[in-house]
């Protein structure tokens, strides 16, 4: 019997589940952009000590959200082997 492919069936199906998805990489992304930008700035401003402790918490907001995606990531690929779903 051959498989269906359930992409074609529910074509929503895998667009539904990117959103959020996209929404935390591209938060990750704009806040690592901008702790990069901050960071030249202290720098350059020689400011670097009176700012160390908000470049660390920047830094650490970007690693939860990215630790978030892998865990959203791994738990759809679990699901997605125990259902049997072809991707």
């Amino acid at each position: 019997m051959a498989r269906m492919d359930h992409a074609r069936l529910h074509p929503s199906r895998g667009r539904r589940l990117c959103g959020p998805g996209t929404v935390l990489a591209a938060m990750a992304l704009a806040l690592l952009v901008a702790v990069a930008i901050f960071f030249a700035h202290t720098l350059l401003a020689d400011t670097l000590p009176d700012h160390a402790v908000q470049l660390l918490d920047r830094l650490l907001l970007i690693l939860m959200i990215v630790e978030i995606l892998y865990s959203v990531q791994v738990s759809f690929q679990r699901a997605r082997a125990r259902t049997g779903a072809v991707s």
